[in-house]
């Protein structure tokens, strides 16, 4: 565990937030598999759940968007303005409400192990929105400015639209400072 709370494999420095996200993702792929063999399950409302929130993840965040080879957002820049965190405290907030909504009593030990992890996720999602941690400009390891610097990580650049995309949200960057 290194200072700022999160892990530390070798010389790599994770967040709690980004292993979250990291997770989300794997079962996200995993849970997919369950919701097609039993779409009326009470489990998958945690699958419906979390791939929710990887899609809205994905809207909010779109360098990360692109970098999981999800092109639709290749023309923007996530939004810091006061406007933008209000929102994204909002709806993080509304998915933890959904989470914990969700009665889990049926579940498989998986299931629940799904449904807590994507509890924890949220909660340290709203507990950072609430810090306005957002505010701290830049950081060894993460921020908007390190994020304008590996803008182009994991582009792609084989048509004319992916450099238009890759112009246009160039152009977004001066009005999200």
């Amino acid at each position: 565990m290194n200072a700022g709370g999160g892990l530390n494999w070798g010389r790599t420095a994770i967040s709690k937030l980004q292993l979250g996200s990291c997770c989300v993702l794997l079962l996200t792929g995993w849970q997919c598999e369950v919701v097609f063999a039993q779409v009326t399950s009470p489990d998958s409302q945690v699958s419906d759940l979390i791939a929710e929130h990887w899609e809205y993840r994905m809207r909010e965040f779109p360098l990360e968007a692109t970098q999981n080879g999800i092109s639709e957002f290749n023309n923007r820049f996530r939004g810091v303005g006061p406007d933008d965190r209000a929102r994204r405290l909002a709806e993080e907030e509304s998915f933890l409400r959904r989470v914990r909504d969700i009665d889990s009593s049926l579940f498989t030990a998986n299931d629940r192990v799904n449904i807590e992890l994507i509890e924890w996720v949220l909660e340290d999602s709203v507990r950072a929105y609430e810090l306005d941690l957002a505010r701290i400009p830049f950081n060894t390891f993460s921020g908007f400015y390190m994020d304008v610097l590996g803008a182009s990580n994991g582009v792609p650049m084989s048509t004319v639209e992916d450099y238009e995309d890759y112009i246009d949200r160039l152009h977004d960057v001066p009005s999200n400072c």
